[in-house]
This record gives C-alpha cells, sequence and structure tokens, in this order.
C-alpha cells in the first residue's frame, strides 16, 4: 500500500491516508496477521470489501507506528469501529482506490473521504443547510461538507442525528468549523481537511 500521507496530531493522534494497489487475498493475508479470526463479511462486492480491508490494514500499521498493539477491530450498535483489547479511538473510511483512518488515544475522532461526485449534489438539499448550500461555490465545496458532516456523526457514535440540522459545518476560506447539537447540548470538535487531487480529507477529533 503505498503511502500517501502520515500526520501526527500533536501527541495524541495520527492519521493515514493510502492508495489501494494490492489484490483482495493480499489484503486478507496482511490483514490476518493482525485480526486472526476476521470474520469475511458477505454480500460485499470484491471492490468494496477490498477499500475495507485497507482501512483496516491502515489503521493496524498506524497503531503500530505510536506504539499500540492494535489486534481485533469491531464493530459496535452504530456501525463504529473500535479496538478491542485498547482504549485508544479510531475511525476509518475509504473511497475508490484510497483507504484512511485516524487514532486518538483519548479524545473521540472521526474521518472521512470522498471523491466530488454530482450525487452529493443531489442529496444536498436533504442534508445541508440553506447556509451550508450558500458558501459551496462548486462540487468540490460540496463534498467537503458532506465529509466534513460524515466525520463528525462518526465522531459523535450514538447516530441518530439529522444531517440537516444537527451537524452544521461553516467554511471560511481554508478553515472549517463544525458544530453538533444533541440532546446534551451544542459542541464544536476540531475539524481538518486536505485535498489530495479532487481527493477530499476531512478528520476531527474532540
Amino acid at each position: 500500500m503505498p503511502v500517501v500521507k502520515i500526520s501526527h496530531i500533536g501527541e495524541e493522534a495520527i492519521w493515514g491516508l493510502w492508495e489501494i494497489t494490492e489484490t483482495l487475498p493480499e489484503l486478507l493475508q496482511i490483514l490476518t496477521r493482525h485480526e486472526v479470526n476476521y470474520p469475511i463479511p458477505q454480500g460485499k462486492s470484491h471492490t468494496k470489501l477490498s477499500e475495507s480491508i485497507a482501512a483496516r490494514v491502515l489503521a493496524q500499521q498506524l497503531a503500530t507506528m505510536v506504539g499500540l498493539k492494535g489486534g481485533a477491530i469491531k464493530k459496535d450498535a452504530c456501525d463504529c469501529p473500535f479496538w478491542e483489547h485498547e482504549t485508544a479511538r479510531l475511525s476509518l473510511s475509504h473511497t475508490t482506490g484510497f483507504a484512511a483512518a485516524i487514532i486518538h488515544r483519548s479524545a473521540s475522532c472521526g474521518i472521512d473521504i470522498e471523491w466530488p461526485h454530482e450525487r452529493i449534489r443531489k442529496i444536498a438539499p436533504r442534508v445541508f443547510s440553506a447556509e451550508e448550500i450558500r458558501q459551496a461555490a462548486d462540487l468540490q465545496q460540496l463534498t467537503t461538507i458532506w465529509c466534513a458532516k460524515e466525520a463528525l456523526y462518526k465522531w459523535h457514535r450514538v447516530g441518530s442525528l439529522e444531517f440537516r440540522t444537527q451537524l452544521q459545518i461553516t467554511l471560511n476560506g481554508n478553515q472549517i468549523n463544525g458544530r453538533v447539537q444533541d440532546d446534551n447540548g451544542v459542541v464544536f470538535p476540531l475539524l481538518r481537511r486536505e485535498n489530495f487531487g479532487e481527493l477530499v480529507v476531512v478528520y476531527c477529533w474532540l
């Protein structure tokens, strides 16, 4: 897996983006060194399964880089990944040709990657506020807002949030700010965005 970027966030967190060049059997061979009893999901295409496994492989390699043992990754009731034997938090994402992961030792975190696609423009009126749509000058910025909402949703880890009203994004030049409102009040996780060609990456933590 050729690394595109690996970056530490202070002393507590690390995130990475990798290009997927391996075949599905090669990825499974790498993953089972860390997750011996990994159950292969049924019903996924080989492409989607390869992307999902690649994100897990990346998380295992990032864990090793920061001195964590890694090991089995499970899914909670909201389909969020967690280490079975680690207290560190993690989040995974994948899209065509790429996988991403973020690990934080003590705080919740989220990451999302996406290629700009016209379907995002189509769903925008349903999941974006009028102000968010106004801010987005082009499809790239619409994709950034979508990725930010997805990253915040993963950070929240509880589910049942309404994307249009409870996950709010503000773009200001190169800055991106997020606001999450739930039954416990309002919080403002730290958001960062990066672009690799047209590929959009947004990650957050708090």
